[in-house]
Formats: structure tokens, C-alpha cells, sequence
């Protein structure tokens, strides 16, 4: 029971200390306010936005893991996120990739439907995982996280769980 409080009250106490002097970052189009890693293990790896792209991402210093926020005015917009939007999506995304699909299903994350897809590489041996989570912002745009970790399970590294943990979804801005 102790060691379980001691975990609990560690875990608690260095993700307030993750959060300490970390900078605010808010999109209005995407309609998403996200705190930024500040941990020195990780930097801000600079993001080739283009037209209709809007992209934030983190990386550890040693190459590790990888988390990331994308917005995309120029991928369709939806009524909703469905399966066949998903299946769409997924299409294209392993198109791109050379993963294999270990799990997809569709969650609650702030209250909004969203879908999380984990994969792995195809690769024999290989420990990376990732972790996709997509949504729809309330113009019906695509937004995402993405993160990836070379040891296991991405949402278990504590820079990672902040980064997702300090989403918040935006109301939708007057027209």
C-alpha cells in the first residue's frame, strides 16, 4: 500500500515539475491549446508546415521517441469519424509506411470521438511502437498525435503522457 501511495505521489509530483516553464501553444484553426515538452532530454525539431499544415513535434535528444501534433485543412473534412473515414485513412497512412497494425478503436478523448491506432514495425525483433490518435476539429478537419517510442509503449513515457494529458480541445471560434 505504501510503495503504491510513494509511486502514485512520484508520478504525480514529476509531471508537475514536466509542466513547470512549459510554454503554451494554441491553434485557433486547429482549435487546440497544447503545453509544450520543456524536459532537456527532448527538443523541438523544426516542422516543414506547408500550405493547409500546421505541425508541432518534440524529440528526445537520443533519438528514442518522438511526439507530435499535426493539423490538416487540406485532408477532406468529415461530418463525423466513422469507420469508413478510419478505413479511408488508414489506407493511405500504410501507404506511406511499413508498419503493421496492432490494434484500432475508437475512444473518447475530451470528450470528443476520436480513434487510436497502435503499430509496430514489420520487422522481426524490432521493440519501437507507435501510437496514432486522430479526431476531428469542429470545422471537420483531420487533427492528430503521433508518438513513438524505440522501448515499448509510447503513452508510458512521462514526456509523452504530458503532452497528451495537456491537449485541450478549443470551442469553436465565432464566425
Amino acid at each position: 500500500m505504501r510503495s503504491t501511495f510513494s509511486a502514485v505521489l512520484f508520478g504525480t509530483l514529476f509531471a508537475f515539475t514536466l509542466s513547470l516553464g512549459a510554454a503554451q501553444w494554441i491553434s485557433k484553426e486547429a482549435g487546440v491549446s497544447l503545453q509544450l515538452p520543456s524536459h532537456p532530454d527532448w527538443v523541438q525539431i523544426k516542422a516543414e508546415n506547408g500550405v493547409g499544415l500546421e505541425r508541432v513535434i518534440f524529440q528526445r535528444q537520443d533519438n528514442t521517441a518522438v511526439v507530435q501534433f499535426t493539423f490538416s485543412e487540406t485532408y477532406p473534412t468529415a461530418q463525423k469519424l466513422d469507420d469508413e473515414y478510419v478505413q479511408r485513412w488508414e489506407k493511405q497512412h500504410y501507404r506511406k509506411h511499413d508498419d503493421k497494425k496492432v490494434s484500432g478503436e475508437f475512444i473518447t478523448l475530451k470528450g470528443q470521438r476520436a480513434y487510436r491506432l497502435c503499430d509496430q514495425p514489420n520487422i522481426e525483433g524490432q521493440k519501437r511502437r507507435s501510437i496514432t490518435i486522430l479526431w476531428l476539429n469542429n470545422e471537420g478537419r483531420l487533427c492528430s498525435v503521433f508518438a513513438t517510442r524505440y522501448e515499448g509503449d509510447p503513452l508510458l513515457d512521462p514526456v509523452i503522457k504530458a503532452f497528451l494529458d495537456s491537449l485541450t480541445l478549443l470551442p469553436r471560434a465565432p464566425k
